[in-house]
């Protein structure tokens, strides 16, 4: 659940979300992972203030973090905050400028990975907006995350280098030709679980995350390309895999 829906789902007016948002961040900035080697399990812990310290075990590191994730929010997710609380949302930032009507259309602070990437690769994914959707930020941003929750999920079930191996030869292809270096930005929970992802296969942030992007443009430009085949010709390609 998207951190907006689970907040304005109990208490929360479009008045104090802001502040939820930046104090949210501000615990989950100072997660720490350790190893418990005797029981081969990975231990995920944040300290919350006034509360005891939030903990979450699971079999790997990326599993842990998502899972401490939901109990920070669930734990926040109070109508009576104590004061330390507002304290701490406030040194996170100043406050964003949100619609006052549109609560559904507000956005969560979000994080900063740099990347580089050939410029063709930035042409692809400028291309792969809706149409009307033309702020490639949020284009990227999207595709990253998408593909980052499907590399997270296989990873459980699938062998992981072979779904890392995938996603690797899906960029192999975007990488020849002149390159920039651009900012992607990324919802907290997203970025921070990323980030752990990346250690722990001996990846950069930066190129998990633009191995992901390529592996979601990659099923984009599929889908697009199936839709766009002639339907007779869509008939023979079933009939042929019948």
């Amino acid at each position: 659940m998207h951190l907006s829906q689970l907040y304005t789902s109990s208490h929360v007016t479009t008045k104090n979300l802001d502040e939820y948002l930046r104090l949210y961040s501000a615990v989950v900035s100072n997660l720490r992972v350790q190893t418990d080697l005797e029981k081969n399990v990975y231990v995920c812990q944040v300290d919350v203030p006034c509360v005891p310290t939030v903990s979450s075990r699971a079999s790997t590191e990326s599993e842990a973090v998502a899972k401490l994730l939901v109990e920070v929010q669930a734990v926040l997710a109070t109508s009576s905050w104590p004061d330390a609380w507002h304290s701490l949302a406030s040194s996170a930032g100043p406050a964003m400028k949100l619609e006052p009507t549109k609560v559904e259309q507000t956005k969560a602070r979000q994080s900063t990975i740099g990347v580089t990437s050939t410029q063709r690769f930035v042409q692809a994914l400028r291309g792969a907006g809706r149409v009307g959707e033309c702020y490639f930020a949020e284009t990227a941003r999207r595709l990253a995350s998408a593909g980052f929750e499907e590399f997270d999920d296989r990873i459980l079930d699938e062998n992981p280098s072979q779904v890392l191996e995938e996603f690797s030869t899906e960029l192999s292809q975007w990488r020849h030709g002149e390159t920039q270096h651009w900012s992607l930005r990324l919802d907290p929970n997203v970025y921070v679980r990323l980030k752990l992802s990346a250690k722990e296969f001996g990846k950069s942030a930066s190129e998990l995350a633009l191995m992901c992007m390529a592996h979601t443009l990659a099923k984009s430009q599929d889908r697009t390309a199936a839709n766009d085949m002639p339907f007779h010709e869509r008939r023979v390609d079933r009939h042929e895999h019948a």
